[in-house]
């Protein structure tokens, strides 16, 4: 259960980081 939970939070990190990412590269191009 407890590692559930650790994967479940790194997995949450990487989209957030996708997602600030993918905004960035928005404004870039917009």
């Amino acid at each position: 259960m407890e590692g559930n939970a650790v994967v479940i939070d790194t997995g949450a990190r990487g989209v957030s980081l996708f997602i600030k990412c993918f905004y960035k590269d928005n404004r870039i191009f917009h």
